[in-house]
């Protein structure tokens, strides 16, 4: 209900304001509905991008929740296999060709790079398919080796630049009914297909023997999840261009504030038993000595330690007590 709201308030906004009762009589084919140039924005323009957009929407989110349960990831995308990268590779391949034939080709060479991609990373992972974190590997690698390609094609041909990026940041501006069509029938097969195994997919959270016991063959099952949404965000990917960004797991950063020694010097610390007779890091690593405390040796003042290499010994401070 708020779906079918949403998408009837979506089509009304614009620079041609069209109310929502003549869109409801509209579709509805009533007295007072939209003619000439209003029908055509209505129905050939705003409809085909809220559905696509309805359409890429769903199969990214069914896709990315499939590709967590399947990881035990929640920072899983749909992504992850190589899907972004290769049909980015794709995708330049079609408009750096100066055959406009093939610039025209350019969803299907899209859908074949994803799908190409993501199937060279099941290959990579061989016989270590079972494990999720050597498949994310060869994903990654995959990833990484589509980019390079894809950056070599855009560096020879820099005329080609702006279509390629218009593309890679995703659009819905050349929405029409055959793309919807077409992306709606794939991304149906691949929501079908998740929807009967949607009951085993909780398996997967489960190790492979566990699930075994249960009477649930893990390889198979996570091959055909994997597949599906593959399949779908494939669909997406090539119909809208790349939507969305993909995360990146990284490491937690040192807070802006914090010099690099100083976090070094941490590290360190944390990781080494303390040196009794450690020396302070010297002027390039501020605050050294809170981290690698030196107790002074006995019958030397701690006032009057000697100073680092390379600096002149500071003169003692007068005991005020004299």
């Amino acid at each position: 209900m708020v779906l079918t709201l949403v998408i009837f308030i979506s089509i009304s906004i614009g620079p041609i304001h069209i109310s929502l009762s003549e869109v409801v009589k509209s579709f509805l084919n009533l007295p007072g509905k939209l003619t000439g140039i209003r029908q055509t924005v209505l129905f050939d323009i705003r409809l085909p991008r809220v559905l696509l957009a309805l359409i890429v929407g769903s199969a990214l989110a069914t896709s990315g929740a499939v590709y967590q349960t399947v990881f035990r990831n929640p920072l899983a995308d749909p992504y992850l296999l190589g899907a972004a990268a290769g049909a980015g590779l794709g995708a330049t391949i079609a408009l750096t060709n100066s055959d406009s034939d093939i610039s025209n080709l350019l969803p299907l060479f899209a859908f074949l790079g994803a799908l190409l991609a993501v199937l060279i990373s099941f290959l990579f992972a061989g016989r270590f398919f079972n494990e999720p974190s050597t498949l994310l590997l060869a994903g990654i690698a995959i990833s990484s080796f589509a980019t390079a390609v894809q950056t070599y094609l855009q560096q020879r041909h820099s005329t080609s630049l702006r279509p390629v990026y218009s593309w890679i940041l995703g659009e819905l501006t050349t929405a029409n009914w055959r793309t919807v069509i077409w992306s709606g029938f794939y991304v149906s097969i691949s929501l079908t297909i998740l929807f009967i195994v949607r009951k085993k997919l909780d398996a997967l959270l489960l190790s492979d023997d566990e699930a075994f016991s249960l009477g649930i063959n893990s390889s198979q099952l996570r091959f055909i999840a994997l597949g599906a949404a593959t399949l779908a965000t494939a669909t997406a990917v090539a119909a809208s261009g790349l939507e969305g960004c993909p995360s990146a797991i990284q490491a937690p950063r040192p807070a802006a504030s914090t010099p690099a020694s100083e976090t070094l010097i941490e590290s360190f610390a944390t990781t080494s038993p303390p040196r009794p007779h450690a020396a302070p890091a010297g002027p390039s690593a501020p605050g050294a000595a809170a981290y690698l405390p030196s107790p002074p040796r006995s019958g030397i003042s701690s006032r009057h330690t000697a100073a680092p290499a390379g600096r002149p010994p500071s003169t003692p401070v007068a005991d005020s007590s004299a």
